[in-house]
């Protein structure tokens, strides 16, 4: 399967779910991502929750953009 190609409103939406608590399975419902592109978008949003401690770096521009947006 060829990685997912990020649009600015995927960023918002899948930022949105992982602030909500939703799981990597129901967002995968929801938005036909690939659940493993969801589970490395999640582990981005873990870093910047963290401060860079835990999760995932080398978060796009545009989900900093996000993620700052909303927090």
């Amino acid at each position: 399967m060829p990685a997912h190609h990020w649009s600015l409103n995927d960023n918002i939406l899948i930022t949105l779910m992982y602030k909500l608590n939703i799981p990597c399975e129901k967002a995968q419902e929801i938005t036909k991502i690939s659940e493993t592109s969801i589970k490395f978008k999640y582990l981005n949003c873990k870093f910047l929750e963290s401060g860079g401690i835990t999760g995932l770096p080398h978060c796009s521009k545009d989900h900093i953009y996000v993620w700052n947006m909303f927090c």
